[in-house]
């Protein structure tokens, strides 16, 4: 008995190491800025600016989770959700190539998300 109970936690503890960056909220992502651009609000009635987190940015992208979820400020009162998840845009066989045909073979595709 004590034994299946071992096995019981030794393997929800693995599901969690496994599936634990599965999923990421990147709400952090993005914060609301303090500044403005006056020609922006030429075109936009009450634009809500934003400031980019390059270390959590860069820390999201290395990582890789498979699904991304943040929220952002839409207006002063009301937010959105965005619920990404990472897709392949190429298959195994692509080559890229050079304009002159050269094969470019440390080429590192970037992580590519869509709506879910």
């Amino acid at each position: 008995m004590l034994r299946k109970l071992l096995l019981i936690i030794l393997l929800l503890s693995l599901k969690v190491t496994i599936f634990g960056q599965i999923s990421k909220d990147v709400s952090r992502i993005f914060s609301k800025s303090g500044s403005t651009n006056l020609r922006a609000v030429e075109f936009v009635s009450d634009p809500v600016f934003l400031d980019l987190n390059a270390d959590f940015l860069k820390q999201t992208y290395e990582e890789a989770p498979y699904r991304i979820s943040m929220i952002l400020p839409v207006s002063e009162e009301e937010n959105i959700t965005l619920e990404l998840e990472r897709f392949h845009v190429m298959n195994e066989n692509f080559i890229l190539r050079t304009a002159s045909g050269d094969t470019i073979i440390d080429y590192k595709p970037g992580n590519v998300y869509k709506g879910k």
